[in-house]
């Protein structure tokens, strides 16, 4: 804002986030970043039905949340891995799927790798793509050899393995475990 002159800077949280694991809310909040559609309290239903009412091409675009968080919590955000989760993701949506996240992890510690227990590259890092689309979609993806070509295309961008996730799209998937509430003894 300060290299550009301007006085706000806005992003596009909203009412339906509110109650979510956000970092990144936190962050705004921190840097005095405004979300103005949450400020008067609209939905992304509310968000949708305006953008339909305008016109808008973006009505029926799918949501996107900020690329860092297909990365785990605790993990450092690189534009390196930004980079593979956009090319990841572009894979998938030009193959007409629509409800996409491809999650990175990264696999390896001291020249190992845990789970399948095999040398590491040299950066000692490989990295994982857990694929969730929405589960309506799942048997598209498992079908007619889209699971192999989307497989090689993403080891193309840099990942040693791509995973499906079972359970498919669902929001919050990588926030951290929420501390239990005490329940009473049975």
């Amino acid at each position: 804002a300060r290299a550009e002159s301007f006085a706000v800077i806005a992003y596009g949280e909203n009412a339906s986030d509110i109650g979510d694991f956000r970092p990144g809310a936190q962050a705004a909040k921190e840097f005095r970043v405004c979300a103005p559609l949450k400020a008067v309290g609209l939905t992304k239903r509310e968000i949708r039905d305006l953008s339909a009412e305008l016109g808008l091409p973006t009505a029926d675009k799918p949501q996107m949340a900020c690329l860092s968080s297909r990365i785990p919590t605790g993990e450092p955000v690189t534009e390196a891995k930004l980079r593979m989760i956009e090319q990841a993701e572009y894979v998938l949506r030009d193959l007409g799927f629509y409800d996409v996240r491809v999650r990175h992890h990264e696999l390896g510690s001291q020249n190992r790798n845990p789970v399948a227990d095999l040398p590491t590259p040299i950066s000692g890092l490989q990295h994982l793509a857990r694929i969730e689309v929405g589960p309506a979609e799942l048997s598209r993806l498992l079908l007619n050899g889209t699971a192999e070509q989307v497989a090689g295309a993403l080891k193309q961008i840099g990942y040693a393995h791509v995973t499906v996730d079972l359970q498919g799209y669902r929001r919050g998937s990588l926030n951290p475990p929420m501390a239990l509430a005490e329940s009473p003894s049975i």
